[in-house]
């Protein structure tokens, strides 16, 4: 079936820029985050207030042959609209057959019709000798969609393209990526332009986005030749020359269910370029309760702003943290490191990233430990990854010191942080 899909007009006022308060050509390095948030917005839809019992699930199959995926088949009476355009063919009936990601499959399986996650992956993907059934699923899936319908729930499903990249609950409140980048954009107006920002990485993976920003109005140092507050140079006492730190934050955001729109504090490490993100959120706002009104990009540009403002004044407090923590001697950092990695569920890959980034700066301190984690944050391929790794250096640098020096009480923090 083909799709029918027209973008709103929000979207395209997202594309043009004519809702933002920042001139195109001062956009600087935020005009490929518009442009890629844009065209992902432009793809997407939603069908609304979805009774299970129009929805049916059935392994995919190419020809005759299971290819050992799942489709989910959509059958309603009247076209969708959502946020984001219009979506459906124009009759009076249509079943629209979509590919679910792997997101979409768990969150259908796990959450929508409460089967253990464990089992959900283990029909569909298969386990060991165990091989994968995904028809076994699709059936089990299929009887629940009808139980679910009799209790009167109601799903929101938002796809991509010819995916569907999540089942929500209907109750779900929309913030999508384009409707809080423009307001963000906005906030951080005065400080676009290369002197001030710098747009160290961002990305759209299929549960989130993440945009990772450094704050170059002043630029803290060791260095002995500066007093005080000189032009960008702040002198922190305590920080090793030519160790030299930018704040930043760390901001994501989720339109499938993987969480609310964040805002962290980060540190720039320059020598190295290492990334650092804080465990405390200076903003985090949920996907719960009514639908927003229709002047929340003015009342969230106010928040937002007011959480940028939070995570700069934050970031003496951070660089506090790293003066204090990483000096702490380990006596075997590559123990520790092996040790994070398994209770951090990193693959091997990882780990050994880490062990390497290790011997390239080798110190045998809690520093070191940090440093390995955060450069090895700069060579993940996937955008999640790398805040993946940032944040655990984050979360390591701020383990309290018996927790840090005991094997088994920080093995079991972390273990908590990695669930």
């Amino acid at each position: 079936m083909e799709i029918e899909y027209q973008p709103s007009d929000g979207i395209r006022q997202f594309a043009e820029g004519s809702n933002l308060r920042v001139d195109a050509d001062k956009l600087g390095q935020l005009a490929p985050v518009i442009r890629q948030v844009g065209a992902h917005a432009a793809s997407s839809w939603d069908v609304h207030d979805v009774d299970p019992a129009q929805v049916r699930i059935s392994a995919a199959t190419a020809g005759t042959v299971p290819t050992g995926n799942l489709d989910l088949a959509v059958l309603g009476s009247q076209h969708a609209v959502s946020p984001n355009g219009l979506y459906g063919p124009r009759d009076s009936q249509f079943i629209a057959e979509f590919a679910l990601n792997d997101w979409a499959t768990e969150q259908l399986g796990s959450t929508r019709l409460e089967i253990p996650v464990r089992y959900v992956r283990q029909l569909v993907k298969g386990k060991g000798k165990v091989e994968a059934q995904p028809r076994v699923f699709g059936n089990l899936a299929n009887d629940l969609l009808r139980v679910k319908s009799a209790q009167d729930r109601r799903f929101l499903i938002r796809g991509s393209g010819d995916k569907v990249r999540a089942v929500l609950s209907n109750r779900y409140r929309i913030f999508d990526n384009h409707q809080i980048l423009a307001p963000l954009i906005n906030a951080l107006s005065g400080r676009i332009d290369a002197d001030h920002l710098e747009v160290d990485t961002f990305g759209i993976s299929d549960t989130k986005f993440h945009l990772g920003l450094v704050f170059k109005d002043h630029r803290y140092t060791g260095n002995p030749s500066y007093g005080g507050e000189q032009g960008k140079h702040v002198r922190v006492e305590g920080l090793k020359p030519g160790d030299d730190f930018y704040g930043g934050i760390w901001f994501s955001n989720s339109e499938v269910g993987d969480g609310g729109t964040v805002i962290a504090p980060r540190l720039f490490r320059v020598t190295c370029s290492n990334g650092l993100v804080s465990e405390e959120r200076v903003w985090d706002k949920r996907h719960q309760g009514s639908q927003w009104s229709t002047d929340f990009q003015a009342v969230i540009e106010t928040e937002l702003r007011e959480g940028i403002l939070a995570a700069i004044e934050a970031t003496p407090q951070f660089i506090e943290a790293w003066i204090q923590k990483t000096s702490q001697v380990d006596e075997d950092p590559r123990t520790r490191l092996k040790a994070i990695g398994k209770v951090a569920n990193l693959t091997q890959l990882q780990t050994q990233q880490l062990l390497f980034s290790l011997d390239q700066e080798f110190e045998a301190t809690r520093g070191g430990v940090v440093n390995a984690i955060t450069r090895a944050a700069q060579h993940q391929n996937l955008i999640e990854d790398r805040h993946q790794l940032e944040s655990l250096g984050g979360y390591v640098l701020n383990l309290p010191e018996a927790q840090y020096e005991s094997a088994y009480d920080a093995d079991k923090v972390l273990v908590e942080v990695a669930r």
